[in-house]
């Protein structure tokens, strides 16, 4: 079981090491304001960001979000799948959230092939959001709590532009879409 942790974990920071590759540099440069380089703690400069937020564009934009994302392969690792998410965003800031995903291992030659196992990853954070022109919106999340394999992750910030489809739709500047399905309680 350990083993197959390890994997995955691994798995996931590949998969986050080739997405960051694949960004337009703007929006390198806008993830960089959250992360700058070489700073010891990723979301040191959350806070400040947080500065700008936009209360009542925080107000539209909080409840309950569910979305689904697809994971490609790891090549040798994992086969193709989905992760879904549901993130529960509080209009003053605070947000609560968790991801669930089925890992599919590729079996090795020799190997006796491994059987897919689920987990999920939960925990709590900070939001802001505010409006950048053009019906769109900048949201910054720090998200802190377990991973997959339970073990503790985070903090960890990033920021994403957004537009809203219709009240209850967002689409995020890579095509994901996320659905309010409740309100926030």
């Amino acid at each position: 079981m350990r083993l197959f942790h390890v994997i995955a974990a691994l798995a996931i920071s590949l998969l986050m090491i080739a997405a960051a590759a694949a960004q337009p540099a703007e929006t390198l440069m806008e993830r960089n304001m959250l992360n700058p380089a070489g700073a010891p703690n990723s979301c040191q400069t959350f806070e400040s960001a947080t500065r700008n937020a936009d209360r009542g564009l925080m107000e539209q934009l909080s409840g309950v979000w569910a979305s689904e994302v697809a994971v490609p392969a790891v090549p040798g690792v994992f086969l193709p799948t989905t992760m879904q998410m549901k993130m529960t965003r509080y209009p003053q800031g605070t947000l609560l959230y968790e991801e669930y995903q089925c890992f599919r291992p590729i079996a090795a030659a020799g190997y006796a092939a491994q059987p897919q196992r689920c987990a999920t990853a939960s925990g709590r954070g900070a939001w802001f959001a505010r409006p950048i022109g053009s019906g769109q919106f900048v949201v910054g999340v720090l998200q802190e709590g377990s991973g997959f394999g339970g073990n503790h992750v985070g903090p960890n910030c990033t920021m994403m532009r957004a537009r809203f489809l219709d009240q209850d739709t967002i689409q995020n500047e890579f095509g994901g879409v996320g659905h309010r399905v409740a309100a926030a309680r």
